[in-house]
């Protein structure tokens, strides 16, 4: 019975965590970009509260060149990243979600 129960309890914890693959992005949508490379991104603000056409082209033009001005820092996502790339300033975090 003891055992039965360790299992069930242990089964039920390990269908309720989602991989990274699987996280879905959190925020406001802030539209798609116009292709880049043959690929467009979903936009999001996942943290802060600032007017989607201010923020938008800053992680469009980081996608385009990877180069980003202060007070921004943006970086590329890595493998296991659910994102495609990242940008931040001290209040609003955006990111970018490829679209397929």
């Amino acid at each position: 019975m003891r055992v039965s129960l360790v299992l069930a309890v242990a089964a039920a914890l390990a269908l309720s965590f989602a991989g990274p693959a699987a996280a879905k992005p959190k925020g406001r949508h802030c539209g798609h970009t116009a292709r880049i490379q043959g690929q467009r991104f979903a936009i999001y603000e996942e943290q802060g509260h600032a007017a989607c056409r201010t923020v938008k082209p800053v992680i469009a033009h980081y996608l385009r060149t990877f180069k980003f001005a202060r007070p921004w820092f943006c970086a590329l996502g890595r493998n296991d990243a659910p994102f495609a790339a990242s940008c931040a300033d001290k209040h609003v975090l955006l990111r970018a979600y490829a679209v397929r």
